[in-house]
């Protein structure tokens, strides 16, 4: 009986880590729950958390390539995607805590994803300047400031929720470090806010970060650094991964 719980338990562990890439060592983030309801009444109300975050360069790397038609996406896992009754999805942008202009800096962001699609996957945004809630389940999708972990580090995180039986999305929460230092007009010496909120909302539509250099132009590309503004607007391989799950 005891080995058979705890073989429960490491392959429990198992999916916690197949599913929440990228967390820092000892920065915990997110965290693995349960809902109570689903569309499929038949099939366990599990629901699952993945994170992502977007650690930075501190100057523009030397292998930064040019932007070519060969240029691809990763999507997290295939099939997530928002349900068409829920569309567009809302969101709040809690300005509490961001710099003067966040909310003018981050809102054009979700216009340069829904550009590309037929699909209409974002309706209102909103600004509260009120307390955010941070990254919780609570049936709401928001970005806000927060404490991550001290300039120099992550300076994104993006959390969304997903049913796994339907593989339809619940919520995203999205969470800029306010220890960093944040521009809206592309300083050189601070983190371009709509490029960074560009990139963040590529994982609420499940587009993967990228690593290869062979990337590098693109905005699903997973590093960026002070002055950088190039992930505003789309490249050709983020173009196609929002097509691949929303058409045309």
């Amino acid at each position: 009986m005891k080995t058979k719980i705890l073989m429960a338990l490491l392959v429990s562990l198992l999916v916690i880590l197949v599913v929440s890439p990228g967390i820092p060592a000892g920065n915990k983030v997110a965290e693995r729950g349960q809902g109570t309801g689903g569309k499929d009444a038949k099939a366990p109300p599990e629901i699952e958390v993945v994170t992502f975050v977007n650690i930075p360069y501190w100057t523009s790397p030397p292998w930064y390539p040019p932007e070519d038609d060969t240029d691809t996406y990763r999507l997290v896992r295939g099939g997530i995607r928002w349900a068409s009754d829920v569309l567009p999805v809302s969101c709040i942008v809690y300005t509490s805590g961001a710099p003067t202009g966040a909310f003018t800096a981050v809102t054009p962001a979700f216009g340069v994803w829904d550009g590309q699609t037929s699909t209409s996957i974002y309706g209102t945004i909103s600004d509260n300047g009120g307390t955010p809630p941070g990254m919780v389940m609570d049936g709401s999708n928001t970005v806000c400031w927060g404490t991550i972990d001290g300039p120099g580090g992550t300076i994104a995180v993006t959390n969304f929720a997903f049913w796994v039986n339907t593989k339809e999305l619940i919520e995203f929460d999205i969470v800029f470090d306010n220890e960093e230092q944040w521009s809206t007009d592309g300083s050189e010496f601070a983190f371009d806010i709509q490029n960074v909120m560009t990139h963040e909302l590529g994982h609420t539509l499940v587009l993967d970060d990228l690593r290869s250099p062979r990337d590098g132009a693109l905005t699903m590309h997973a590093y960026t650094w002070p002055g950088d503004s190039t992930k505003r607007s789309l490249g050709s391989g983020d173009i196609r991964g929002i097509k691949a799950i929303y058409g045309d």
